[in-house]
């Protein structure tokens, strides 16, 4: 049967060649390089979007995708903080550095060294209704213990002043400790809505 909001693959092949026969299933969004891990949908006032122990080895390198976050607050950042198996890390052991334009022709930056947290865009949020920002984040073997954990992050959206904007940059977790979560916040206020997906990439 026709299933909406599915894809197809291909479940099992007999025979070879040009005289295969494939057998088609449906299968959920996200298979293939990106395997999707984790949902978390903001529908309600939240103060922090948590995900604890996703990272335990199984992939190399994860994808975090969040789509349309919107603050209660106006004129806040969102930022983001990991945890270990020691639980949330709230020190100074992070690192940033961003940058973007606005389309009104500014140039943006961002960047903090020794930080309590990584920002992940250098403007703040928008909370009219319209007002969104949304964000890709790479995250790169949080489960090694040899090298410091780094992140690539992209940001689009709209800032307090209803311009829109488009960032990219990175952030660094500067200990030789594995990382086991992570966990999304705005500088102050709930987080309104948003969506927030995780996945292992193959």
């Amino acid at each position: 049967n026709v299933t909406a909001d599915k894809f197809l693959k291909v479940a099992s092949v007999s025979g070879s060649g040009t005289t295969g026969i494939g057998q088609l299933s449906f299968a959920d969004a996200g298979g293939g390089a990106y395997n999707l891990l984790s949902t978390t949908n903001v529908t309600s006032g939240v103060s922090e979007v948590d995900f604890t122990s996703v990272f335990d080895g199984t992939y190399k390198n994860y994808l975090m995708q969040i789509t349309n976050s919107h603050p209660y607050s106006d004129d806040v950042k969102l930022n983001m903080r990991v945890f270990t198996s020691a639980g949330i890390q709230t020190g100074t052991s992070y690192k940033f550095a961003t940058y973007g334009r606005r389309a009104t022709g500014n140039d943006l930056s961002g960047n903090g060294d020794g930080n309590n947290l990584i920002e992940l865009c250098p403007q703040s949020h928008g909370s009219l209704a319209y007002e969104s920002q949304s964000y890709e984040i790479l995250i790169y073997e949080p489960s090694g213990t040899a090298f410091h954990t780094d992140f690539q992050i992209r940001a689009t959206g709209r800032n307090a002043a209803a311009q829109f904007v488009a960032t990219s940059g990175g952030g660094s977790f500067t200990e030789t400790t594995a990382i086991t979560g992570l966990r999304f916040f705005f500088g102050s206020g709930n987080i309104d809505s948003g969506t927030f997906k995780l996945y292992g990439i193959s």
